[in-house]
């Protein structure tokens, strides 16, 4: 496990490179998947994705030229494993090595958990003896576990990098409609930006206020054809526009290593998911923010979002608990993924002493939770002041 940013494709491509043969792939993004082979296209290496909606001529020249030893890269979804068409071609590739990248999606304690994931610890079968590979940068220990067992990895060796961002400053806003807020940010945090919302409605409406107001954006999300989602990547990869806004269906293994803010107008619906987003800012070591703007109207539709199951459930209220942390930020993102970060990092608003603790009222809140939430550590406050109330003494970032 490595953290976001870190280099973790260059563990596969190198070995990959020095095998010879062709490396397979899965990935669970049709964008990630694009990114990565138009980096090696880009450096002379033969890539090809069978993602999103390939034209049948397209597929079958992609698996022609695989079976020929044309292709040292082929990326791949999990589902395209099951394909009746690459299952026939398989015994014909020279796989000399398996990968799954984002293999925190083989988990059902996870983000991103995708079931077809799982059919990859069978499919191994077909290849006897081909190592595998597994890469991810937000594992929890039993996230770990759980991969290590559904990709029957039994003897596998660890590689364990520090989750920690040390470059990334964290900061939490409570306020009563985020646009205010957030134009405040883009005009204090200057270079490209990237603005995460809950809805692909929300999305759509956000980018359109930032557009009205001035900005330079355009808009990713999964509703959008496909054609239109890798325009617009193309136009925000390019810097054409200063902006992104998106949904969580955007990011995952882009390689825009100058991002300087993050920002979300929603809540996510885990630090897992908070974090892997978070990281796509500043993954070239300078200085960069991630900056979550809470509503009590985001906290709703977030609720609304999350499913009924009690993983959800738990990992949503730890997600609730971050927002309304009074002490280290960086100290509670980097425990939970099972390290030991600073008590006081010195980066962090809490650290910085950049406004007074959030201070909600139990009707607001908690009295609407359908489950069981630790009210005494969430929710130190009089019950005469509005949730939407934040007193700030300081609020530059």
């Amino acid at each position: 496990m490595l953290a976001t940013g870190t280099g973790k494709s260059v563990c596969y491509q190198i070995p990959g490179l020095i095998r010879g043969g062709v490396t397979l792939v899965v990935s669970p993004l049709t964008a990630l998947m694009q990114d990565q082979v138009a980096g090696l296209v880009g450096r002379g290496i033969p890539a090809f994705a069978l993602a999103g909606r390939v034209p049948p001529p397209m597929y079958a020249s992609i698996l022609r030229m695989a079976r020929d030893g044309k292709v040292v890269f082929l990326f791949l979804a999990p589902e395209r494993l099951e394909s009746r068409a690459f299952r026939a071609l398989l015994p014909r590739l020279d796989v000399r090595l398996l990968v799954v990248d984002e293999a925190h999606c083989v988990s059902e304690w996870g983000l991103s958990f995708r079931p077809h994931y799982r059919d990859i610890g069978s499919f191994r079968d077909q290849l006897p003896g081909i190592p595998l590979l597994a890469l991810t940068a937000t594992a929890t220990p039993r996230v770990q576990r759980d991969i290590l067992r559904s990709l029957c990895m039994i003897r596998a060796g660890r590689v364990e990098g520090t989750v920690d961002r040390p470059g990334l400053t964290f900061s939490v806003f409570h306020v009563p409609e985020p646009f205010a807020m957030l134009c405040r940010v883009l005009d204090t945090v200057h270079g490209p930006a990237i603005v995460y919302d809950a809805t692909r409605r929300g999305v759509e409406r956000m980018a359109a206020r930032l557009e009205r107001a001035g900005y330079g954006v355009t808009a990713y999300h999964g509703g959008m054809r496909d054609a239109q989602r890798e325009q617009n990547l193309r136009v925000w990869m390019q810097a054409r526009v200063r902006i992104m806004v998106a949904t969580n269906a955007f990011g995952m293994g882009v390689d825009r290593p100058d991002v300087r803010c993050v920002i979300h107008t929603g809540v996510p619906d885990s630090l897992a998911a908070y974090y892997q987003e978070a990281g796509r800012g500043g993954r070239d070591g300078r200085p960069a923010h991630a900056v979550l703007l809470v509503t009590d109207e985001a906290i709703r539709e977030r609720r609304r979002l999350v499913g009924s199951g009690r993983r959800e459930r738990r990992a949503f209220a730890s997600m609730l608990r971050y927002t309304r942390l009074e002490t280290c930020r960086r100290e509670r993102l980097v425990r939970y993924f099972g390290e030991t970060g600073p008590v006081h990092c010195g980066r962090c608003d809490n650290c910085l002493g950049r406004h007074d603790p959030f201070v909600p009222t139990g009707k607001d809140m908690t009295s609407n939770l359908p489950w069981r939430v630790e009210r005494r550590s969430l929710w130190r406050a009089s019950r005469n002041q509005r949730s939407s109330a934040f007193r700030r003494s300081n609020t530059s970032l």
